[in-house]
Parts: structure tokens; C-alpha cells; sequence
């Protein structure tokens, strides 16, 4: 369960976004072959992640500027535990055009000390009252893979991460919005 919430306010021209993210494991993933941060114990707080973003447009690019702090709640016998809480700096573009082309600049200031970089398109086919939203995604990663023994690794190597093609359909009920999503992955790095 990733329960997200977020606030934003004016700020100028610009927005100022504070909000948070979180990571409940709702099970007890204790077996060798699961992925699992809490380490075995059922409804766990594993992750909380406050981020806060300034927002700005500038003719037809949208630009944030963002900091986001990786806090792991568990003891030190938790695959991710404190000693691994980190904070990455971050910016993205994103162009209202053709294909509306993004990219997205993360570099970690502290566990990691890596540069991590996310492109993207989307394209948005009307269907009736909704839309069909189709986009492919990739990474790339430079100096993300410190100690191949450190759980703070994110890739195992530098380079090509993955490339994630997806679909997406909005539904509106009022206030509520749900927006089911399917994704096709192909992995570049052994850790994604």
C-alpha cells in the first residue's frame, strides 16, 4: 500500500508542492525471494518520503525543482533500515508538444552521491469521456552502484536502466479520480 498526499500553494508565478509518500507492507514478506524493505513483520511503515517541489512555466515547458528525503522507519535488522535514509535534489522539463517530450535530472546528495536520469513521452487518445493516455519511459543511471553489497544500491550498473512503456485510462466520479494502468517493463540493469 503507498498511500500519497500532497499540498500546493501559489507562489508567484510559481507553485510551491510539499507532500509525502509512503511504503506499507501489508503482508509478512519473509520468504528469500521476496522483496520486502520492513523484514518480515505484516502492516509495516517501512518508508516515509516528504518531498517539496517548486513549479514554474516558461512558454510551453513546465519546470519543478524539487528535493525529496528517503526516510526507512525500521530497526537495524530491516533490509532497509535508518542507516540508509538518504536525500536526492531533483528537476524536470516537460514540453506541451508533439509526443509531450520530458526529462528528469535526480542526483542523491548523500548515501549514493549519483546522477540518475529519466526521459519520457506521452500521447493522449480521446475516448468518449476519457482519454487513453499511451507513454514509454526510460533511465539511465551514472554512479548509482557504489558497493554491490550496500543495500543503497539502486543499479547494479551504470548505464541503460529500463524502458517502461504503459497505458493509462482516467475515470472521474466527482472528486475521485481512478486511474488503472498497465505497464510492460524491459530491464537494462539486474537490480530493476
Amino acid at each position: 500500500l503507498q498511500p500519497d498526499i500532497s499540498l500546493s500553494f501559489p507562489l508567484g508565478a510559481a507553485s510551491l508542492t510539499v507532500g509525502g509518500w509512503g511504503n506499507v507492507e501489508l503482508g509478512a514478506y519473509d520468504d528469500a525471494d521476496d522483496v520486502t524493505q520492513g523484514g518480515g513483520s505484516s502492516f509495516n511503515l517501512s518508508e516515509v518520503d516528504p518531498y517539496a517541489e517548486v513549479g514554474f512555466g516558461a512558454g510551453k515547458a513546465s519546470i519543478a525543482l524539487g528535493g525529496v528525503a528517503y526516510l526507512y522507519t525500521n530497526d537495524d535488522t530491516a533490509p532497509a533500515n535508518s542507516s540508509v535514509n538518504t536525500v536526492e535534489v531533483y528537476g524536470s522539463v516537460g514540453i506541451d508538444a508533439l509526443l509531450s517530450p520530458s526529462i528528469s535530472v535526480y542526483y542523491d546528495l548523500d548515501k549514493v552521491k549519483g546522477l540518475y536520469i529519466e526521459g519520457g513521452v506521452s500521447h493522449g487518445i480521446p475516448l468518449g469521456a476519457t482519454t487513453l493516455s499511451l507513454g514509454a519511459t526510460g533511465g539511465f543511471s551514472n554512479n548509482m552502484d557504489p558497493d554491490p553489497d550496500d543495500v543503497t544500491n539502486n543499479f547494479a550498473d551504470n548505464g541503460f536502466t529500463h524502458l517502461d512503456l504503459h497505458a493509462t485510462v482516467d475515470f472521474e466520479a466527482g472528486p475521485v479520480s481512478i486511474s488503472p494502468t498497465l505497464h510492460f517493463q524491459i530491464n537494462g540493469d539486474d537490480a530493476t
